[in-house]
Protein backbone atom coordinates (compact mmCIF):
# COMPACT_ATOMS: atom_id res chain seq x y z
CA UNK A 1 0.00 0.00 0.00
CA UNK A 2 1.05 3.38 -0.78
CA UNK A 3 2.51 4.02 3.13
CA UNK A 4 4.44 1.05 2.62
CA UNK A 5 2.83 -1.36 5.37
CA UNK A 6 0.26 -3.91 3.93
CA UNK A 7 -3.13 -3.77 5.25
CA UNK A 8 -5.20 -6.72 4.58
CA UNK A 9 -8.39 -5.66 3.05
CA UNK A 10 -6.79 -2.61 1.14
CA UNK A 11 -6.37 -3.86 -2.23
CA UNK A 12 -9.29 -4.02 -5.05
CA UNK A 13 -11.28 -6.24 -4.29
CA UNK A 14 -14.93 -5.66 -1.61
CA UNK A 15 -16.00 -8.23 0.76
CA UNK A 16 -19.55 -9.85 -0.25
CA UNK A 17 -22.24 -7.15 1.59
CA UNK A 18 -24.18 -8.54 4.38
CA UNK A 19 -27.29 -5.82 4.27
CA UNK A 20 -29.80 -6.00 7.54
CA UNK A 21 -33.03 -6.08 5.92
CA UNK A 22 -31.96 -5.34 1.97
CA UNK A 23 -35.38 -6.66 1.28
CA UNK A 24 -37.27 -3.92 3.26
CA UNK A 25 -35.11 -1.22 1.77
CA UNK A 26 -35.90 -2.58 -1.78
CA UNK A 27 -39.65 -2.91 -1.70
CA UNK A 28 -39.49 1.10 -0.04
CA UNK A 29 -37.18 2.46 -3.28
CA UNK A 30 -39.57 0.33 -5.22
CA UNK A 31 -42.79 2.17 -3.92
CA UNK A 32 -40.82 5.18 -4.06
CA UNK A 33 -39.31 5.67 -7.23
CA UNK A 34 -41.50 3.86 -9.75
CA UNK A 35 -45.23 3.81 -10.59
CA UNK A 36 -46.31 0.80 -12.55
CA UNK A 37 -49.01 2.94 -13.58
CA UNK A 38 -46.36 5.54 -15.13
CA UNK A 39 -43.72 3.45 -16.83
CA UNK A 40 -43.03 0.30 -18.11
CA UNK A 41 -40.01 -1.87 -16.14
CA UNK A 42 -36.80 -1.91 -18.06
CA UNK A 43 -36.05 -4.67 -20.07
CA UNK A 44 -32.93 -7.56 -18.63
CA UNK A 45 -30.11 -5.52 -20.27
CA UNK A 46 -31.62 -1.90 -18.86
CA UNK A 47 -31.39 -3.57 -15.49
CA UNK A 48 -28.34 -5.05 -15.99
CA UNK A 49 -26.58 -1.79 -17.21
CA UNK A 50 -28.10 -0.02 -14.03
CA UNK A 51 -26.89 -2.11 -11.52
CA UNK A 52 -23.77 -2.57 -13.22
CA UNK A 53 -23.28 1.41 -13.00
CA UNK A 54 -24.63 2.02 -9.74
CA UNK A 55 -22.00 -0.94 -8.56
CA UNK A 56 -19.06 0.85 -10.34
CA UNK A 57 -19.84 4.33 -8.91
CA UNK A 58 -20.67 2.91 -5.27
CA UNK A 59 -17.01 1.23 -5.57
CA UNK A 60 -15.41 4.47 -6.73
CA UNK A 61 -16.94 6.29 -3.91
CA UNK A 62 -15.60 3.09 -1.68
CA UNK A 63 -12.03 4.34 -2.69
CA UNK A 64 -12.28 7.88 -2.09
CA UNK A 65 -13.46 7.25 1.31
CA UNK A 66 -10.66 4.77 2.01
CA UNK A 67 -7.82 6.88 0.75
CA UNK A 68 -8.76 9.53 1.91
CA UNK A 69 -7.65 8.94 5.59
CA UNK A 70 -10.03 11.32 7.59
CA UNK A 71 -13.54 11.71 7.51
CA UNK A 72 -14.66 13.69 4.80
CA UNK A 73 -18.41 15.18 3.49
CA UNK A 74 -20.70 14.35 1.28
CA UNK A 75 -19.68 17.26 -1.09
CA UNK A 76 -16.14 16.90 -1.05
CA UNK A 77 -16.99 12.71 -2.56
CA UNK A 78 -19.27 14.21 -4.93
CA UNK A 79 -16.77 16.38 -6.44
CA UNK A 80 -14.10 13.73 -6.41
CA UNK A 81 -15.74 11.45 -8.04
CA UNK A 82 -17.59 13.75 -10.24
CA UNK A 83 -21.18 12.76 -9.30
CA UNK A 84 -24.19 14.90 -8.93
CA UNK A 85 -25.40 15.98 -5.19
CA UNK A 86 -28.25 13.02 -5.41
CA UNK A 87 -26.43 10.08 -6.46
CA UNK A 88 -23.84 10.95 -4.11
CA UNK A 89 -26.52 10.97 -1.17
CA UNK A 90 -28.07 7.97 -2.33
CA UNK A 91 -24.96 5.75 -2.99
CA UNK A 92 -23.60 6.70 0.80
CA UNK A 93 -27.20 6.18 2.25
CA UNK A 94 -27.02 2.54 0.49
CA UNK A 95 -23.40 2.03 1.49
CA UNK A 96 -24.11 2.98 5.24
CA UNK A 97 -26.89 0.60 5.42
CA UNK A 98 -24.54 -1.84 4.28
CA UNK A 99 -21.98 -0.95 7.25
CA UNK A 100 -19.45 -0.35 5.02
CA UNK A 101 -19.07 3.80 5.68
CA UNK A 102 -19.42 5.36 9.32
CA UNK A 103 -21.53 8.79 9.43
CA UNK A 104 -20.77 11.39 11.79
CA UNK A 105 -23.78 13.87 12.18
CA UNK A 106 -22.05 16.98 13.40
CA UNK A 107 -20.97 17.73 11.28
CA UNK A 108 -21.97 15.34 9.13
CA UNK A 109 -19.04 13.53 7.51
CA UNK A 110 -18.40 9.59 6.31
CA UNK A 111 -15.30 7.25 6.85
CA UNK A 112 -14.60 3.89 6.42
CA UNK A 113 -15.88 1.54 8.51
CA UNK A 114 -14.08 -1.58 10.24
CA UNK A 115 -15.86 -4.05 7.63
CA UNK A 116 -13.74 -2.02 5.33
CA UNK A 117 -10.83 -1.49 6.62
CA UNK A 118 -10.51 -4.68 7.99
CA UNK A 119 -12.75 -7.18 6.59
CA UNK A 120 -11.37 -10.30 7.81
CA UNK A 121 -10.81 -11.90 10.91
CA UNK A 122 -8.19 -11.26 12.81
CA UNK A 123 -7.71 -15.17 12.61
CA UNK A 124 -7.74 -15.52 9.10
CA UNK A 125 -5.22 -17.46 7.40
CA UNK A 126 -3.87 -14.08 5.87
CA UNK A 127 -3.71 -12.03 9.33
CA UNK A 128 -1.89 -14.83 10.67
CA UNK A 129 0.47 -15.23 8.11
CA UNK A 130 0.94 -11.18 8.47
CA UNK A 131 2.11 -11.97 11.71
CA UNK A 132 3.96 -14.62 11.47
CA UNK A 133 5.72 -12.70 8.63
CA UNK A 134 6.28 -9.25 10.39
CA UNK A 135 8.94 -11.15 12.95
CA UNK A 136 10.89 -12.68 10.54
CA UNK A 137 10.71 -9.57 8.06
CA UNK A 138 11.89 -7.15 11.00
CA UNK A 139 14.31 -10.05 12.14
CA UNK A 140 15.98 -9.71 8.90
CA UNK A 141 16.06 -6.05 8.14
CA UNK A 142 17.66 -5.63 11.55
CA UNK A 143 20.47 -8.23 9.95
CA UNK A 144 21.00 -6.01 6.63
CA UNK A 145 19.67 -2.84 7.08
CA UNK A 146 17.65 -3.21 3.82
CA UNK A 147 14.09 -3.31 3.34
CA UNK A 148 12.71 -7.02 3.94
CA UNK A 149 8.73 -8.11 3.13
CA UNK A 150 6.84 -10.49 2.10
CA UNK A 151 4.87 -11.05 -1.37
CA UNK A 152 1.94 -13.95 -1.22
CA UNK A 153 0.86 -15.15 -5.30
CA UNK A 154 -2.77 -15.65 -5.86
CA UNK A 155 -4.25 -16.53 -9.13
CA UNK A 156 -0.63 -15.07 -10.39
CA UNK A 157 -0.92 -11.65 -9.16
CA UNK A 158 1.14 -10.59 -6.05
CA UNK A 159 -0.25 -9.15 -2.71
CA UNK A 160 2.44 -7.22 -0.48
CA UNK A 161 1.48 -8.55 2.84
CA UNK A 162 4.23 -7.20 4.91
CA UNK A 163 6.85 -4.99 4.72
CA UNK A 164 9.82 -4.02 7.21
CA UNK A 165 11.48 -0.69 6.02
CA UNK A 166 15.63 -0.18 6.13
CA UNK A 167 17.62 2.67 5.68
CA UNK A 168 16.74 4.75 2.22
CA UNK A 169 13.26 3.02 2.26
CA UNK A 170 11.24 3.21 -0.87
CA UNK A 171 8.28 1.68 1.19
CA UNK A 172 6.26 4.64 -0.14
CA UNK A 173 6.79 3.38 -3.62
CA UNK A 174 4.25 0.22 -2.85
CA UNK A 175 0.84 -1.01 -2.77
CA UNK A 176 -0.61 -3.34 -1.80
CA UNK A 177 -1.33 -5.14 -5.39
CA UNK A 178 1.87 -5.37 -6.80
CA UNK A 179 1.82 -4.29 -10.59
CA UNK A 180 5.42 -3.88 -11.17
CA UNK A 181 6.71 -6.07 -14.29
CA UNK A 182 6.88 -9.39 -13.84
CA UNK A 183 10.33 -10.00 -15.52
CA UNK A 184 11.85 -6.81 -14.13
CA UNK A 185 11.34 -7.07 -10.65
CA UNK A 186 12.46 -10.06 -8.04
CA UNK A 187 8.59 -11.52 -6.93
CA UNK A 188 7.90 -11.35 -10.72
CA UNK A 189 10.91 -13.50 -11.46
CA UNK A 190 9.63 -16.06 -8.48
CA UNK A 191 7.00 -16.37 -9.68
CA UNK A 192 7.90 -17.32 -13.56
CA UNK A 193 10.02 -19.92 -12.19
CA UNK A 194 7.13 -21.55 -11.27
CA UNK A 195 6.05 -22.12 -14.28
CA UNK A 196 7.11 -24.37 -16.98
CA UNK A 197 8.20 -22.36 -20.21
CA UNK A 198 5.02 -22.81 -22.37
CA UNK A 199 3.20 -21.87 -19.38
CA UNK A 200 5.65 -18.49 -19.17
CA UNK A 201 4.93 -17.95 -22.54
CA UNK A 202 1.07 -18.05 -22.44
CA UNK A 203 1.39 -15.46 -19.25
CA UNK A 204 3.65 -13.04 -20.76
CA UNK A 205 4.24 -14.16 -24.92
CA UNK A 206 6.95 -15.01 -26.81
CA UNK A 207 7.33 -11.01 -28.10
CA UNK A 208 9.69 -8.31 -26.98
CA UNK A 209 9.37 -7.26 -23.29
CA UNK A 210 8.97 -3.74 -22.19
CA UNK A 211 11.99 -2.10 -21.64
CA UNK A 212 12.19 0.34 -18.04
CA UNK A 213 15.85 0.91 -17.85
CA UNK A 214 19.29 -0.41 -19.66
CA UNK A 215 19.17 -3.26 -17.95
CA UNK A 216 15.95 -5.10 -18.37
CA UNK A 217 16.08 -8.10 -20.32
CA UNK A 218 13.25 -7.79 -23.48
CA UNK A 219 14.05 -10.93 -25.07
CA UNK A 220 12.22 -14.21 -24.03
CA UNK A 221 15.25 -16.49 -24.93
CA UNK A 222 17.60 -14.11 -22.72
CA UNK A 223 14.68 -13.94 -19.58
CA UNK A 224 14.71 -17.73 -19.54
CA UNK A 225 18.68 -18.07 -19.11
CA UNK A 226 18.36 -15.37 -16.28
CA UNK A 227 15.78 -17.70 -14.73
CA UNK A 228 17.49 -20.89 -15.04
CA UNK A 229 20.92 -19.07 -13.71
CA UNK A 230 19.39 -17.97 -10.74
CA UNK A 231 16.72 -21.15 -10.26
CA UNK A 232 20.28 -22.98 -9.75
CA UNK A 233 21.17 -20.66 -6.85
CA UNK A 234 18.09 -20.75 -5.12
CA UNK A 235 17.47 -16.75 -5.02
CA UNK A 236 17.08 -14.24 -7.69
CA UNK A 237 18.19 -10.63 -8.38
CA UNK A 238 16.54 -7.83 -9.95
CA UNK A 239 19.27 -5.28 -10.60
CA UNK A 240 18.92 -1.99 -11.99
CA UNK A 241 16.10 -4.17 -13.94
CA UNK A 242 12.96 -1.76 -13.29
CA UNK A 243 14.71 1.44 -11.85
CA UNK A 244 18.30 2.20 -12.16
CA UNK A 245 20.20 2.53 -9.03
CA UNK A 246 17.62 -0.21 -7.27
CA UNK A 247 18.41 -3.87 -6.11
CA UNK A 248 16.22 -6.66 -5.40
CA UNK A 249 16.52 -10.11 -3.95
CA UNK A 250 13.72 -12.60 -3.66
CA UNK A 251 13.28 -15.96 -2.68
CA UNK A 252 10.38 -18.79 -2.62
CA UNK A 253 8.22 -20.01 0.32
CA UNK A 254 7.18 -23.39 -0.65
CA UNK A 255 3.98 -25.93 1.01
CA UNK A 256 5.12 -29.46 1.73
CA UNK A 257 2.88 -30.53 -1.46
CA UNK A 258 5.39 -28.18 -3.54
CA UNK A 259 2.92 -25.07 -4.31
CA UNK A 260 5.14 -21.89 -3.93
CA UNK A 261 2.66 -19.44 -2.05
CA UNK A 262 4.65 -16.33 -2.35
CA UNK A 263 8.75 -15.23 -1.71
CA UNK A 264 10.56 -13.23 0.56
CA UNK A 265 12.04 -10.03 -0.86
CA UNK A 266 15.06 -7.64 0.17
CA UNK A 267 15.66 -4.58 -1.45
CA UNK A 268 17.77 -1.37 -1.29
CA UNK A 269 20.13 1.22 -3.25
CA UNK A 270 22.57 -0.59 -5.31
CA UNK A 271 24.91 1.47 -4.38
CA UNK A 272 24.23 0.18 -0.95
CA UNK A 273 24.48 -3.69 -2.20
CA UNK A 274 27.59 -4.02 -4.12
CA UNK A 275 27.63 -6.71 -6.59
CA UNK A 276 30.24 -8.66 -3.73
CA UNK A 277 27.67 -8.93 -1.34
CA UNK A 278 25.18 -10.21 -3.63
CA UNK A 279 26.00 -13.69 -2.97
CA UNK A 280 25.99 -13.89 0.49
CA UNK A 281 22.86 -11.86 0.84
CA UNK A 282 21.32 -14.21 -1.28
CA UNK A 283 22.21 -17.49 0.55
CA UNK A 284 20.81 -15.48 3.52
CA UNK A 285 17.43 -14.62 1.95
CA UNK A 286 17.06 -18.12 0.65
CA UNK A 287 17.87 -19.65 4.19
CA UNK A 288 15.31 -17.55 5.93
CA UNK A 289 13.25 -18.69 2.79
CA UNK A 290 13.35 -22.10 3.52
CA UNK A 291 13.45 -22.25 7.34
CA UNK A 292 10.04 -19.87 6.91
CA UNK A 293 8.55 -22.50 5.10
CA UNK A 294 9.28 -25.42 7.38
CA UNK A 295 7.98 -23.22 10.63
CA UNK A 296 5.40 -21.64 9.59
CA UNK A 297 1.68 -23.34 10.26
CA UNK A 298 0.06 -20.79 8.14
CA UNK A 299 1.35 -21.61 4.79
CA UNK A 300 -1.24 -24.76 4.28
CA UNK A 301 -4.01 -22.93 5.46
CA UNK A 302 -2.72 -19.68 2.69
CA UNK A 303 -2.42 -22.29 0.56
CA UNK A 304 -5.98 -23.67 0.78
CA UNK A 305 -7.59 -20.77 0.80
CA UNK A 306 -5.76 -19.07 -2.42
CA UNK A 307 -6.53 -22.78 -4.09
CA UNK A 308 -2.53 -22.83 -4.80
CA UNK A 309 -1.31 -25.57 -6.58
CA UNK A 310 1.64 -27.78 -6.54
CA UNK A 311 4.11 -26.20 -9.29
CA UNK A 312 4.69 -28.20 -12.92
CA UNK A 313 8.28 -27.20 -12.03
CA UNK A 314 8.44 -28.46 -8.82
CA UNK A 315 10.44 -31.42 -9.00
CA UNK A 316 13.44 -29.72 -10.65
CA UNK A 317 13.28 -26.53 -8.58
CA UNK A 318 12.77 -28.66 -5.89
CA UNK A 319 16.59 -30.10 -6.17
CA UNK A 320 17.76 -26.69 -7.14
CA UNK A 321 15.87 -24.24 -4.44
Amino acid sequence: MRTGAASIGSGRVLPNASPANPGQNAVKKAKSNISSTERSMPDDDERETKITGALARGMKILDVIRNMGHPVSASEISHICGFDTSTTHRLLQTLHEYGYVIRGESPKRYFASPKLLFPLSIFSPLNEFRREASRTASRFRDETGQTTGFVLFCMNERILIEIASGRNSLSPAYDTWLNSPIHASASGKILLLTMTPEERIRFIGDEGLPSHTTETITDMGELEADLDRWASRGYVVARNDYFDGLTALGAPIWTDEGACIGCVFLNGRSADIPDSQIETLGRSLKATADLFSLGTPSIQAVARMFGSRPSKNFPRLKQQF
